[in-house]
């Protein structure tokens, strides 16, 4: 998490609408009513509690999602260790470390991406599970089981591959012990747990008149998302195989190898059945799941860590009896020991870092910034005043947060907008109402815009011939004109066009 700090980084593009998201539940909007996003609601809520904690800084959310790497590890390391072995724990939790680094901060853009959150809930669902293991009655396991899964649909609702392994593993458990029925009775005990949260979060959004706009928002647009996707299944296990697979996958031999032996009754490894299939299918579950995006987008993969891990857990049992009683032999304080003084040499410039860090936070009370200083923020909160609407044209919503200004419209970005087959005229309209109606006093037009999902505001204005030739509903030609007649270009900035509200703008755009 320290090269990915708010001192240093500015917030993604999902981490910007998940931050301003929170930012408005604390102000007391409604998800999906007063701001368009495709998430699961859960999200919003977990920011608006980090935001709380940090006072309005993400240095709160920052922590949450620190706290939940944390628990990660240690649910890699206990599983693993009550499955295969101490060693397959430190194994695994060391693994699923490197891996949640090189597909998290490290290798992301960003942090703060709904699969941390749900890959902790998933982890604690696994756990929970191990625990009914030979366990005649734990009917509040089984419902907790399905309050964890049911929180992870929450965040989203494709995070649901460790879901359908645990139940499938049940019913099959059920099935080859001659118990069908107690296999059931566990699913329907998950399915309970399940049906719970999702009872009391299908409630409130009717409380507060938002179910209908959640359907539309995160099935609907999110059926459409997938159908124009551009990339091929392919392509997208070659990028996942080649940057996270190419170890675990040949840990798949040696995982046969062991189920091979525990089916045949040739126990030369402390073997936990159940668990070991749970990885066989489980893995397989998420990444079809990933198939199904049809995009390419590094953090889908973050999912398939926990497998991943387990499975370099799995390596260990293969290792020869003679080289693991040796390793036994090691007196049990020197292996913690010399892996803190290796962390410690490896990691000393991080060491040092998170001392600068804490030092200015907590001790320099010179300073008075707790975040990055960016130069389009800055111009943002200077040129506009608290309460003063802004319209951040694109995706990155992150300017709407750090300035702490709101958007005039729900559609606080435009891609549902430019979505064929989900857009009409009327979101168009409603769009449009909202400009006349409380015009914002600045739009900044990053021109950092995903061109698979939308056109920039640039090319939009200079689009000749007609919108509909290039298949967008009719009503942005009116959104075209209010945009020329009422606002002129003010200032460029780090890339980003700065268009005021101004009445009469020149012909070129240009502001006298």
């Amino acid at each position: 998490m320290v090269p990915k700090d708010p001192l240093k980084v500015l917030p993604g593009r999902d981490s910007g609408v998940f931050l301003y998201g929170g930012q408005q539940v604390l102000a007391g909007s409604v998800p999906y009513i007063d701001f368009w996003d495709h998430k699961g609601p859960l999200i919003y809520y977990v920011n608006a509690i980090g935001l709380l904690i940090g006072q309005g800084s993400r240095w709160g959310v920052w922590m949450l999602e620190f706290l939940c790497l944390v628990a990660i590890c240690l649910g890699l390391y206990w599983m693993a260790d009550h499955a295969q072995g101490g060693l397959a724990g430190i194994a695994s939790m060391g693994f699923g470390a490197v891996l949640l680094s090189r597909g998290g901060p490290y290798h992301l853009d960003t942090t703060n991406y709904v699969e941390t959150y749900s890959i902790f809930l998933n982890i604690t669902g696994v756990v929970l599970w191990s625990t009914t293991f030979n366990r005649q009655r734990s009917t509040w396991r089984w419902a907790m089981i399905g309050v964890m899964l049911g929180l992870s649909f929450c965040l989203r609702p494709n995070n649901i591959g460790t879901a359908i392994a645990i139940s499938g593993m049940e019913i099959y458990l059920g099935y080859k012990s001659g118990a069908l029925k107690n296999g059931f009775r566990n699913l329907l005990g998950i399915m309970t747990g399940t049906l719970v949260i999702l009872a009391i979060l299908f409630g409130v959004l009717l409380a507060q008149g938002a179910f209908q706009e959640f359907i539309d928002q995160v099935f609907v647009y999110n059926f459409f998302y997938t159908q124009f996707g551009s990339t091929g299944p392919i392509q997208i296990l070659s990028q996942g195989i080649t940057g996270w697979v190419w170890l675990p996958a040949m840990c798949y031999l040696g995982l046969a190898t062991i189920l091979n032996r525990t089916i045949n009754g040739e126990k030369k490894a402390r073997v936990d059945f159940p668990f070991f299939l749970f990885l066989l299918i489980g893995l397989p579950i998420e990444i079809a799941i990933t198939l199904l995006s049809q995009r390419v987008y590094t953090h889908y993969f973050i999912l398939w860590v926990p497998y991943l891990a387990w499975l370099i857990g799995c390596a260990i049992l293969l290792i020869p009896q003679v080289i693991q009683e040796q390793i036994n032999r090691i007196p049990s304080y020197i292996l913690p020991v010399a892996l803190a003084a290796g962390l410690i040499v490896v990691n000393s410039q991080t060491i040092q870092t998170i001392s600068r860090q804490f030092n200015r936070l907590a001790l320099d009370r010179s300073e008075r910034h707790t975040e990055v200083i960016n130069p389009i923020v800055d111009y943002v909160t200077v040129n506009t005043e608290p309460g003063e609407n802004v319209l951040v044209w694109g995706n990155d919503v992150w300017i709407n947060y750090l300035a702490d200004r709101q958007s005039p419209t729900r559609y606080i970005y435009q891609y549902p907008l430019f979505m064929p087959g989900y857009t009409h005229g009327k979101k168009v309209s409603e769009f449009l109402e909202d400009m006349r109606t409380d015009p914002p006093n600045l739009i900044v037009s990053t021109q950092k815009v995903d061109y698979r999902d939308m056109l920039s505001l640039e090319t939009l204005l200079e689009q000749q011939g007609g919108v509909t030739k290039i298949g967008l509903p009719i009503e942005f030609e009116a959104v075209i004109a209010f945009i020329k007649r009422n606002y002129c270009v003010h200032d460029t900035i780090r890339g980003a066009t700065i268009y005021q509200l101004f009445d009469g703008a020149t012909t070129d755009y240009s502001c006298p």
